[in-house]
């Protein structure tokens, strides 16, 4: 596979004036070019995928549910996911912490204008002609998406995006993919992480002995009876933690603690068991 990184200029073919990418394999060529090489979250930064097919015969390609041809991304950074706990802390932290990944996906312009709309989960095999080409256009506003955090600006400084094309169908998928370094222009974070709250509200102590005081079951995080749940969010300026733990008898109640942190310093705001 061949990858080559360039900036256009205004003479250069292309629907964009931005920086531009080029991967090739095996006759087919995939273009990824940005409107600019920075963004301010709330502003929108345009992107163009162009796919191209110099062999002499036709190639499959695989689609999602929307038929759009390739997906444009931003690839953030794990966050940090501070401290490693044995035991029960660990068990807990590694369920809270389940689903780290924050997601920067582009919309394709079409859906942009429109105003969004899920695509079907579903997966389409297609034909790219011989001699033929393929092009889609997407549009980022600068925000991410966690599981824990929601949807928020992008942190400033350096994030890679990520355009990329599906060859060959479902079972014997061949991606090929190629990324662009863009700027953010925004102040850092101003939150600490899931992971840095977990380990102040542990060094607390209170969340550390409500849970150290329960047996761990084997189906922890199921939700069944015995079992102990929770997890954390970010809530406005608050990170909040919460633990529960079904009780069979008499009525089924659950116990749990309620651990609030300023999402600034990590500072325990209060914490309640019911």
């Amino acid at each position: 596979m061949v990858i080559a990184v360039m900036a256009m200029t205004p003479g250069d073919p292309g629907t964009l004036r931005g920086p531009a990418a080029v991967a090739e394999r095996d006759g087919v060529t995939l273009r990824l070019e940005l409107e600019r090489d920075a963004i301010t979250p709330g502003d929108l930064l345009r992107a163009t995928l162009t796919i191209s097919n110099s062999n002499d015969h036709d190639v499959k390609w695989t689609a999602g549910g929307c038929r759009i041809p390739g997906l444009v991304q931003a690839l953030p950074l794990l966050p940090n996911a501070g401290r490693h706990w044995p035991g029960v802390l660990g068990s807990f932290k590694s369920w809270a912490l389940k689903y780290p990944e924050s997601y920067a996906y582009f919309a394709d312009e079409t859906s942009w204008v429109y105003g969004g709309g899920a695509c079907p989960a579903a997966q389409f095999t297609e034909t790219l002609p011989a001699g033929r080409t393929l092009r889609s256009r997407w549009v980022w506003n600068g925000f991410l998406s966690n599981a824990v955090a929601g949807s928020r600006p992008a942190p400033g400084g350096p994030i890679e995006i990520a355009g990329s094309f599906s060859l060959g169908v479902y079972g014997s998928i061949t991606p090929l993919q190629v990324t662009l370094p863009v700027l953010v222009r925004a102040e850092a974070d101003p939150y600490i992480t899931a992971g840095a709250a977990l380990d102040r509200a542990f060094d607390d102590g209170r969340l550390a002995r409500w849970l150290e005081a329960r047996p761990t079951p084997a189906t922890s995080g199921a939700g069944g009876v015995g079992d102990i749940v929770g997890g954390i969010k970010l809530e406005g300026d608050i990170w909040r933690v919460l633990a529960a733990q079904k009780t069979r008898l008499p009525d089924y109640r659950s116990s749990e603690i309620e651990v609030r942190l300023d999402a600034r310093d990590g500072r325990v705001v209060s914490v309640v068991e019911r």
